[in-house]
Parts: C-alpha cells; sequence; structure tokens
C-alpha cells in the first residue's frame, strides 16, 4: 500500500470557528518554509490553530507514512 495522509481542519470533538479558517490561515504561512518535513509541518500547523482557537479547535491527521522516509512540499513556479 502506498504511503498515505489525510489532514483535517478538526477533529469529532472541536468545533470550528465562524471566522475565516485558522487551519488554511496556518497552513498557507507554514508550506512555504523550505526543508521541514510534511508531518513537521502539520505538527505546527496543529499547534498554530490550537494557539488561534484558544483550543476549540484542533486538527486532525489520519494516515500512514513510513519512518524511514522523509516527505516535503516542493514550490513549483
Amino acid at each position: 500500500m502506498p504511503p498515505s495522509t489525510a489532514r483535517f481542519a478538526l477533529d469529532g470533538g472541536t468545533a470550528s470557528t465562524p471566522s475565516n479558517s485558522p487551519f488554511v490561515t496556518a497552513l498557507v504561512q507554514q508550506l512555504p518554509t523550505p526543508g521541514v518535513e510534511i508531518n513537521k509541518i502539520f505538527r505546527l500547523v496543529r499547534d498554530d490553530v490550537l494557539e488561534a482557537t484558544s483550543g476549540r479547535q484542533e486538527p486532525f491527521t489520519y494516515g500512514s507514512t513510513p519512518g524511514r522516509e522523509d516527505y516535503f512540499f516542493v514550490a513549483t513556479h
């Protein structure tokens, strides 16, 4: 089975905010960071969302990425 991961803006036990998405805001801020592994990016996004929402919204991750490989976003223009 190929590596896969799904990221959700919030966990089933948390509520979204009525304003712009803190998840998208954090993701857009973190994605351009060069040399940071994808799982680390999403942990940073999680921390940013928790901080922005005072803990009311917590992103959720589901997936199966191998531990022996690193995955990175590569910017293309």
